[in-house]
């Protein structure tokens, strides 16, 4: 039995030494390659099944072991080299169509990352930080306060307003210009709506570390005066009687129907005969009872930024 041992370890070493020379230094085949003859066959890793199953049941067998080993590596190794070879090419196709089916949910985190930085740089204040976050957070408040600080607002705000009971429509009959005989349907808030912002408005009184946040956010909507998000847009009666007499096409030619998903007029969105000092100039017909100032009347096109 002790002879059969040393033999055992002999044939190992021997192994060793041949496998060494074939493939590699121990330094560059790293840990589990075998060096001496003195390391245990059981601590043994980097052997093939084949050599320690016929050195194991059968001493004599071990030169015989040795030599499938040394021919069964490298067909192994010449698999695993195939293998990984054909494996990029099908992780690649794999990962360009996972890719593509995620860029809806890769464009959405994008963009919130890029609101977050937005919104961080331009309130500093934690506090008023943390109830402008609170202010945005709510679907209805954005829109409504666009309602009544812009006379206008996305087709998606009006919808959702109109869901809840704070929103209604009217109709204008057109007598006059290009659209003459047409009507143009317009949206008003009702009291509802009124009462909403004023409960915003006392939940931001009671806080004694607030710096005006409901302001804030009213001078942030008076920078622009509407916001395309790509379904149109709706306005209310004194909006929609400006942009009659200046014949805005860009805003006439947005405005969308609630009732139904079609445009009210087919005109050109991007025509330029009225720009933004047109609509700043009869600011008092179309924006008043604030006692924020107006910074801005542009049209934010969000549909074909893209």
């Amino acid at each position: 039995m002790q002879g059969a041992t040393n033999y055992q370890s002999r044939c190992f070493a021997r192994f060793a030494r041949q496998r060494s020379s074939t493939y590699g230094s121990a330094q560059t085949r790293g840990p589990n390659v075998l060096e001496t003859s003195q390391r245990s066959p059981s601590l043994i890793l980097d052997f093939s099944p084949v050599c320690l199953a016929v050195v194991i049941l059968e001493p004599v067998s071990c030169e015989i072991s040795c030599a499938l080993t040394l021919l069964t590596l490298p067909v192994i190794r010449d698999i695993r080299l195939d293998k990984q070879k054909i494996e990029p090419k099908d992780h690649q196709m794999q990962k360009a169509q996972i890719s593509k089916q995620s860029i809806l949910m890769d464009a959405d985190r994008a963009s919130q990352i890029f609101w977050q930085e937005f919104m961080k740089s331009g309130i500093e204040d934690a506090h008023q930080k943390s109830l402008f976050r609170a202010m945005l957070g709510d679907p209805i408040l954005r829109p409504l306060i666009e309602l009544r600080e812009n006379g206008a607002t996305s087709i998606e705000g009006a919808l959702l307003l109109k869901s809840i009971g704070f929103l209604t429509e009217t109709v204008i009959a057109i007598r006059s210009g290009p659209l003459s005989g047409q009507k143009l349907i317009c949206v008003a808030l009702t009291r509802r709506a009124v009462n909403c912002t004023s409960r915003w408005r006392m939940r931001i009184q009671n806080d004694r570390d607030d710096q005006n946040s409901l302001d804030f956010l009213k001078s942030c909507i008076r920078n622009y005066l509407v916001i395309d998000r790509g379904a149109g847009i709706a306005v209310t009666e004194a909006v929609g009687k400006v942009a009659l007499d200046l014949f805005d096409e860009r805003i006439l030619g947005r405005l969308a129907a609630l009732d139904y998903d079609l445009l009210q007029f087919d005109l050109d969105i991007y025509s330029n005969n009225v720009s933004e000092s047109h609509w700043l100039n009869c600011e008092a017909l179309w924006s008043k009872g604030s006692k924020l100032p107006r910074t801005g009347a542009g049209i934010i096109d969000l549909c074909y930024t893209w």
